[in-house]
């Protein structure tokens, strides 16, 4: 919002230096002056060159800033997510809304918030998810996965995935400790087999 208002800002008084008045676009509504008309100023061109310089400077600083807020570095500690990402690999993640099926993302484990997992979105909010014939099934159809190193060798029974939450395993599918597993971890009353949305850290970019 603040890189809006301030180009906003910047294009009034770029216009001020142009407009032979002396008037911003926004003083010129409320009636107001800036110069006073008819003042000896600088050349037109020097001055639109200063007042463009300062704007895109400010604006090129706050987009940084806002990037870098949401852009992390991580480094891949162990095989789980093999052959996609290899251990000890860097990746940068960036938070941009939800993931999607398919988004590999960073989050906070939710059996334990203090460790940081990197997995691969299987299922979003609303979303039936089942493992059985070493192959996973999302709302009754099974997903080409040619990505993965190995296919699964477990089963899961159907489970719907609550809403903000997800569901998600390593793409090497027999060596991850993900969401197929964390559920043996707990009652069947409980859900602890899925991410809530506000442990996403962000999704990795490729």
């Amino acid at each position: 919002m603040a890189m809006v208002s301030g180009a906003a800002l910047w294009v009034g008084y770029l216009w001020a230096a142009w407009d032979g008045d002396g008037k911003t676009w926004h003083d010129k509504v409320a009636g107001t002056a800036v110069v006073k008309k008819g003042l000896n100023r600088p050349g037109r061109l020097l001055l639109v060159s200063i007042v463009g310089l300062v704007g895109l400077s400010t604006f090129v600083a706050l987009a940084v800033l806002y990037v870098s807020a949401r852009m992390h570095t991580w480094r891949m500690e162990g095989s789980s997510m093999e052959p996609t990402f290899h251990d000890n690999q860097l990746l940068t993640t960036v938070k941009h809304g939800q993931p999607s099926r398919g988004d590999v993302i960073v989050f906070k484990y939710p059996g334990d918030t203090t460790r940081d997992f990197i997995k691969r979105v299987i299922g979003v909010p609303g979303d039936t998810v089942e493992v059985r014939d070493e192959t996973v099934f999302v709302n009754g159809s099974p997903l080409k996965e040619d990505f993965i190193k190995d296919p699964p060798n477990y089963t899961y029974p159907p489970k719907t995935v609550p809403p903000n939450s997800y569901w998600v395993l390593g793409d090497s599918r027999r060596n991850s400790f993900d969401s197929h597993a964390w559920g043996l971890a707990c009652q069947p009353t409980q859900q602890c087999d899925f991410v809530p949305a506000e442990n996403i850290i962000g999704q990795i970019l490729r």
